[in-house]
Parts: C-alpha cells; structure tokens; sequence
C-alpha cells in the first residue's frame, strides 16, 4: 500500500478545523514521559502541533534539526478532509516550530521532503511547485509540474519521477533539477512490461554511486548517465517495494508490501510482506522472521547504531487500544518488533535517523482517532560506536560528500584544495579508503582539485 493510498483513505476522516496559528511561530515545549522500550527510552512530542494537524514524512537537516511534513488535519469522523500545509522543524530537544504554506489544495501537500545538497529542505508544493525552506524558515518555489518523490541524485542535483507530459499520475521517467532550478533534462524508464508506467513510491543514492527506486512491481537501479535496469524479485516471488533506504552495509534495503496486494495474479509467484536486500548487482534476498504474522512494513532508514529501523503499519489488539510496532533488523537479518514504549493509539508511519544519533518517526494517531499525532523520538542503546561503510568520495562535490558521509554517520574533517579554483572543484583523495568500516562520528579528510 502507498503513501499516497494511505493518506487518501485517512483523508476519509479528516475534518475542517479552526486553527489560531502563526506561521514559525514557537510554542511552549511538552512531551509525554519517556517510556522505555527494547530499543531504548521513547519520547513523544505534541506542544507545537497545531491542533488535530497530522505530520507524515519526517527527515534530518543540516542545521541538526529534524524536519517534517504537514499535509492535512482532522478532527471528527463526520467533516470532509482539512489541508493545513505546514513543513515543521523539531529540534533535539523536542521544540517544535511549524512553518505554514499557502494552498487549498485537496491532494496532499507538501510531499517528498528529502535533505538537499544546499542544506535546505526541498519538497513537492501547492501546483506540482518544486519548493525548499531554508533552516531559518524562507520558502522559495520554482513552478511546475515536477514529481515526487525527491531524492538527492549521484551528480548532487535533485532527482525526482516524472511523466514525461503524459496523464495520469504513472511514471515513465526521471527528472533532474539544480538547486537553483535549472531543468536538467528527463533520463526514460523500461518497466519489465513495455508500455506500463511504473509507480514510484521511493528513491535513493546508493553508496555504489547509482539512483535506486521502489516501485509496484519492481526495483530500478538507474546510473548517473540515465541508464536503468529493472529488478522484480527471484522467479516464483513477486515483489511490492515501498521505503528503500542506503544501508550501512553497501547495500539497497526496502520494505516489501506484496502481502497487501491482491490485485497480483497468483500466477505470477507467491506474495509476503518483508524485509528485502539488494546488492549493487541486483541479488535481492528477503527476510521474514521475527515480524509480526500479518506485518506490513512500511518505512524504512538506516540507524546510527549500525542497524536498519522501519515502521510496521498493522496494528495488534490489546485490552485497551490497538498498538502499531517499530521494527529493526541487523545488516545479518535478524528481525525485532515491538510497540513497548510507544503511547497508546500509536501509529508510527515515517521513520528517520537523527543529526543527534537518535531515531525518530511520525505518529499518525490523530487520523484515525486513536490518540495524539506527535513527533516521537527512541533513543537508541549502543549508538556511538557502530561501524559504517567508508563510501566513495572521489570525483564528488564537496556537498555531495557531505551528503555521501552523513549519510554514512561519518564526519567531514579537514578540507585542503589542491588548485585555487572556485568553481567545480571536486574531490580527489581522501584520508579513509572508500569500502572500509568506520565508528561512527569519525572524520574523513578531503582534498580538493
């Protein structure tokens, strides 16, 4: 199921409030009581949150700030849906600063935040609007259409899927922009069935330098030049990627949600709900054990502490609420589910690896009525300390090897340029040797030419 569906169906039973907010403004910080849980203390952050506003997709900044999406609000079962689009900021410490945008727009917006290589947040806004927002809060948009979701592509420009002019919301290509919105031209996709449009739910740079995507049917792995290649699973096995992520071991990690769809033909293979792997060569192998039976894992990122944390969005019954799980599973595959920790009602739907080493994820509780939305944080246990993959850095900008070591829970220590140039300098050597592990935190030096 996609993120689009899903906000569609809650949408069902959003309603039309009041709100008596003022755009960035700062409210008193409160938070519900850490409570513990296997995978560390849970903290849920609601003063803030305008009232009944639902936050969804969750990312880190630069400025050491996690930011969030804001689409629309709700308050009973009986009114239609309320947009009320915000993009927020959290900081480690739990205060909360809500920045409104324009538009009434009945499709959920904003969509697709990503952390751009300038540092800014960069999203999909009212009109198909490419949008960012500076860490201070200033929105800049640059007219559409454009698609979502955004992804920070190997070349340091903005990726995201498009259709090319064509109807409908299906995609047949990726888009490439600037980040100071300069069109860079549209690479094709080949689908395994010629003449489909595939649905692109996620994307990501992976640490061998290639956009990777998660769509219905398959996995696209598409090089910098715009040449792609399709995965679709093992034969007898039908695969439904939703959340792809880089993971610290090299390789391409997702959530796979075939489970959930009964419009594939059995003829085709058999479906589950998993955990999946993918080399850089295209080997997929999924992991079952130790989710939930009926799991349905969503979201996916890479923690600090080495391993790989989602959402799993089927609930369990208890005597008193329903309660939604957070998963982790070990480079090795071994799976751990719980909801211990989480408030009552908890709906964990984006998840996201912290500037400050710890986990942190959306609470959807508010859109079904089963408690409080919140900003959640889980400080994870054995963080400091994990090892990491050394990634590539040779031949990359500055701000792509930022990019490349944040993502990698490493630092950038010492930059020395070679020649005095301003302007397209790139990354020549660098002090740690590309493959290698690292703790994480430590710092690889650059030099410049």
């Amino acid at each position: 199921m996609s993120d689009r569906k899903w906000v569609g169906q809650v949408s069902l039973a959003q309603a039309i409030v009041t709100m008596l907010a003022v755009a960035g403004s700062v409210l008193a910080l409160t938070s519900t009581p850490a409570l513990a849980g296997p995978f560390g203390s849970v903290t849920e952050f609601t003063t803030g949150l305008r009232p009944a506003a639902i936050p969804m997709e969750i990312v880190p900044g630069a400025d050491g700030n996690v930011w969030f999406s804001v689409q629309q609000c709700a308050v009973s079962f009986t009114l239609g849906p309320a947009p009320c689009p915000a993009v927020g900021r959290i900081t480690p410490s739990g205060v909360i600063s809500e920045f409104h945008l324009p538009g009434s727009s009945p499709n959920p917006r904003p969509i697709g935040l990503v952390l751009g290589p300038d540092g800014n947040i960069w999203f999909l806004g009212e009109h198909e609007t490419m949008s960012r927002i500076t860490p201070s809060g200033a929105v800049m948009e640059f007219p559409g259409p454009w698609g979502s979701p955004l992804a920070v592509g190997p070349d340091g420009n903005i990726w995201f899927p498009t259709n090319m002019g064509l109807p409908g919301g299906l995609f047949v290509g990726v888009g490439r922009m600037t980040t100071t919105g300069t069109f860079l031209g549209t690479f094709p996709l080949h689908p395994e069935i010629p003449g489909t449009a595939p649905t692109i739910f996620q994307m990501v740079t992976g640490h061998d330098g290639n956009l990777w995507m998660a769509s219905n049917r398959e996995i696209f792995r598409m090089t910098p030049g715009g040449t792609d290649t399709f995965f679709n699973g093992r034969p007898g096995r039908v695969i439904a990627p939703i959340g792809i992520t880089s993971g610290p071991d090299g390789n391409i990690w997702f959530t796979d949600q075939a489970c959930t769809q009964g419009s594939i033909p059995k003829t085709l293979g058999t479906t589950a709900c998993a955990i999946g792997r993918i080399t850089p060569a295209g080997e997929i192998t999924e992991f079952t054990a130790g989710l939930a039976p009926n799991a349905v894992p969503s979201a996916i990122t890479t923690g600090p502490d080495g391993n790989l944390w989602f959402t799993d969005r089927r609930c369990t019954s208890s005597a008193a609420h329903p309660a939604c799980m957070i998963g982790r599973i070990t480079p090795a595959g071994v799976i751990t589910e719980s909801s211990e920790g989480l408030s009552p009602g908890s709906l964990p739907w984006a998840i996201a690896s912290g500037p400050d080493g710890h986990i942190w994820f959306t609470n959807l509780a508010c859109s079904e009525f089963r408690g409080q939305c919140a900003i959640g944080r889980i400080s994870t246990t054995g963080a400091l300390g994990a090892s990491f993959k050394v990634p590539k850095l040779t031949g990359k900008s500055l701000a792509a090897a930022k990019k490349l070591l944040a993502r990698a829970h490493l630092k950038l220590g010492k930059v020395k340029v070679a020649r005095h140039h301003k302007h397209h300098l790139r990354v020549v050597s660098q002090s740690v040797k590309p493959g290698t592990t690292r703790r994480s935190g430590t710092k690889v030096n650059l030099q410049l030419g």
